[in-house]
């Protein structure tokens, strides 16, 4: 298993993953973050990690998100942010 492959980690420690889903690394963009395809119920969505270091920042885009959501403004639909620890810190 390639250790840099955080997916089976990720199913276990962030709950909307659980149950039948299916997560595919996107090797695409030009962010610092690891960017996952997440595929639940027929559903896709955008699964995005990042270290702990960009916490501040990612909160902040993470509100504003939330916040453009309220307005309805056509951008992504942030459902939750979190963090775990697992040999280090990883972000979603």
């Amino acid at each position: 298993m390639d250790p840099t492959d955080n997916r089976h980690i990720f199913m276990e420690h962030i709950p909307f993953l659980q149950g039948n889903t299916q997560i595919v690394p996107i090797d695409k963009g030009y962010s610092s973050d690891k960017k996952y395809r997440v595929t639940k119920n027929n559903q896709s969505y955008l699964l995005r990690s990042f270290d702990f270091k960009h916490y501040g920042e990612k909160q902040f885009e993470y509100e504003a998100l939330m916040k453009m959501k309220e307005y309805k403004v056509k951008c992504s639909r942030p459902i939750q942010m979190g963090s775990m620890i697992y040999r280090g810190v990883f972000q979603y």
